[in-house]
């Protein structure tokens, strides 16, 4: 028994050691200012509140949440009613337990095909807590920061059930599925994936292969069946309103292409980034099919790395070229950095085993030299990111610009009166830092929402130089149609009073 405890304690070593390191930076990162709040934060973080004290899915706009799906919100609001603690005081240690999670879940995947090389399972690991991109997410309060643990977590619980096919094993899978898909809508590439890899089974009958995958699909898609329908019931729409893309297919290929050059050291966004996209997809589509093709290996963790790659990447690439959201970033990207680099890991891995002599010797360096260069990548990110994180706290509403704001303290001690009607573009933001609700100005291109401003008399409308967004109208539009009957201006924003 202690000879082993002393073998898995030395086989999850790698991990603890960079649950050290991460734990260590997210502490310096947030020392200043906190957690990051971002304004889908803020809707995560409201809507918690509300279900914690009223049951109800709604935001700080009284509105249900729909956009995005219950499960993030319905985690903290879970964590908040054990805790009694307020969401910013528990959420940076949840990001740590998170992501020293990601650290052990992936350390158990590469015991799963390298378990004889430490310092390769410990380089690994050490490469994704140094990883900007990684310490970013896992500073805010993002649901992602649940996702890709749950990513994790479906990969391994895949891998156990093609390996046994057992009943109790798919009906776990099918749970982390259901959550996932209840944290994020792309969830759902959970569900397809492992549809497809559940029938393509080449050591299940055709039979078992229909009734789990049915039995699968139906456990995972009754949560957020239910949180679709409760969308529809109190907004009329399942996910929200929708707009179509403004960006094209090669635009999105481009946005990958930029955030795999803030990963990894691509000194040619434009060629080797999408170059080097296409090349990914390719030899994870080409593994996935040679591997079923071959019937041996199909359910290793090579196999469903590079699935999970190909199929996430490939859905955000459809789903942005259609439906309209922010630009394709390392945050929406996140959840395929990991199974991608364990997928560059087998490749290399399975390469030097099969190499010997000068050849192998060749490969090495040429590893050994990327390695460093990935580290020389990162840490420049990291260096230029601590710069104003030190000083400033991390991008967002708890930073300073926001916090110490002048407008913001106005607002804050001349706090509007009760029927007053106030308007602002950065209407998240004055809800979290003041404490008061205001509505949105309307969009550009929507004549109707216009109309409604309009049909106010007298309103107010707080307009600050951060977080401006321009598909919202502007001053010049509103003094078109109102007379400005007053001005208060800031080092870093203006209050407008209008009237008739």
């Amino acid at each position: 028994m202690k000879q082993l405890s002393y073998r898995n304690l030395l086989r999850y070593s790698p991990a603890f050691l960079a649950a050290i390191i991460a734990i260590t930076a997210l502490k310096l990162l947030m020392a200043h200012s906190g957690i990051g709040i971002s304004p889908d934060s803020v809707e995560y973080l409201t809507t918690a509140e509300n279900i914690r004290l009223h049951g109800r899915i709604a935001d700080f706009t009284g509105e249900a949440m729909v956009i995005f799906p219950a499960g993030y919100p319905a985690l903290l609001a879970g964590i908040l009613f054990l805790t009694g603690k307020s969401i910013l005081q528990f959420a940076p240690i949840l990001n740590e337990v998170l992501l020293t999670g990601i650290l052990f879940l992936t350390n158990h995947i590469l015991n799963g095909f390298i378990s004889k090389s430490w310092w390769l399972k410990l380089a690994i690991l050490f490469a994704i807590v140094c990883t900007r991109g990684v310490l970013q997410v896992y500073s805010m309060l993002w649901s992602e920061t649940l996702f890709v643990f749950l990513s994790l977590a479906f990969i391994i619980a895949l891998r156990g059930y093609l390996h046994t096919h057992q009943l109790r094993r798919l009906i776990v899978l099918a749970l982390i599925a259901a959550m996932a898909v209840l944290t994020r809508y792309a969830g759902v590439v959970l569900l397809g994936a492992g549809s497809i890899l559940l029938l393509a089974d080449p050591e299940n009958g055709l039979r078992k292969r229909l009734w789990h995958c049915l039995l699968f699909n139906f456990i995972a898609i009754i949560p957020v069946a239910l949180n679709l329908l409760h969308n529809h019931k109190v907004s009329g729409t399942l996910t929200g309103a929708r707009e179509p893309a403004l960006s094209s297919f090669p635009d999105n290929m481009n946005s990958i292409a930029v955030t795999l050059s803030e990963w990894l050291p691509v000194w040619n966004i434009e060629l080797t980034g999408k170059l080097l996209l296409s090349l990914l997809l390719l030899g994870a589509g080409c593994v996935v099919v040679y591997r079923w093709l071959q019937q041996q290996s199909y359910s290793s963790y090579q196999t469903l790395t590079a699935a999970f790659f190909l199929a996430y990447t490939s859905f955000m690439l459809i789903v942005a070229t259609f439906s309209r959201f922010e630009e394709l970033n390392n945050r929406l990207l996140l959840p395929v950095y990991i199974p991608m680099l364990l997928m560059l890991a087998g490749w290399g891995y399975t390469a030097a085993t099969k190499l010997s002599g000068f050849r192998k010797i060749a490969l090495l360096t040429i590893c050994f030299c990327l390695y460093t260069s990935f580290h020389i990548h990162q840490y420049k990110q990291n260096s230029a990111a601590w710069n104003g994180i030190k000083d400033a706290g991390i991008p967002g509403y708890t930073e300073d610009s926001w916090a110490q704001s002048e407008t913001i303290g106005y607002i804050r001690n001349h706090k509007p009166a009760a029927n007053e009607i106030v308007f602002a573009h950065a209407t998240d933001a004055i809800w979290f830092l003041c404490g008061i609700y205001t509505y949105r100005l309307p969009h550009r291109d929507i004549e109707s929402e216009l109309g409604i401003l309009l049909s106010h008399p007298r309103f107010t409308v707080i307009m600050l130089d951060e977080g401006n967004d321009p598909d919202l109208i502007d001053i010049d539009i509103i003094k078109k149609h109102r007379r400005l009957l007053n001005l208060k201006t800031f080092a870093d924003g203006a209050i407008y009073y209008f009237g008739q």
